[in-house]
Order: C-alpha cells, then structure tokens, then sequence
C-alpha cells in the first residue's frame, strides 16, 4: 500500500492528520506532498487549519488536514487500493 493511501485511511479513521502523526503512523515524511497529490492527482477535498501543538520548549503552530467529503474519501481509498 502507498503512502498516499495510508495517510487517506488515516484520514478517514481520524478527525485530522498533523506531520507528527503522518510520520509515526505513516512513515511518512513528506505529508504535504502526499496531500497535494491527493487533492490534484485523485480529487479528494481536504480542508488545512493550524493547529498549535505542544513541545518540549512550548508550543508551535502545524498544519493539521481533514477530509471534507468523507463518504468521497472512502471510494477514494477503493480506488487506490485496487490500483
């Protein structure tokens, strides 16, 4: 299964998707390339808001995305999953 779609069922089984959880549940590293894809390659609709996380200094703002369509997301994932 590729990144792409692995972050797509993330998504559909989450509220949002942050870096760090693309990272640790994913493997992947470049989350905002995979977003792009699936919004210009396959079509889906994704919404982005900032979201402030903690750390180990504070906190700091990330992108968090979430599925607009989650019904669309599902026949998404179908789709890559046979491909």
């Amino acid at each position: 299964m590729s990144q792409t779609s692995e972050i797509l069922k993330y998504m559909i089984h989450h509220k949002e998707i942050t870096q760090r959880d693309a990272e640790k549940h994913c493997g992947c590293t470049r989350l905002s390339a995979r977003i792009w894809d699936l919004q210009n390659t396959f079509g889906a609709h994704i919404n982005r808001r900032t979201a402030k996380v903690p750390t180990r200094y504070g906190s700091t703002y990330v992108a968090a995305y979430s599925l607009a369509d989650k019904v669309a997301a599902i026949e998404l994932l179908k789709k890559l999953e046979k491909a």
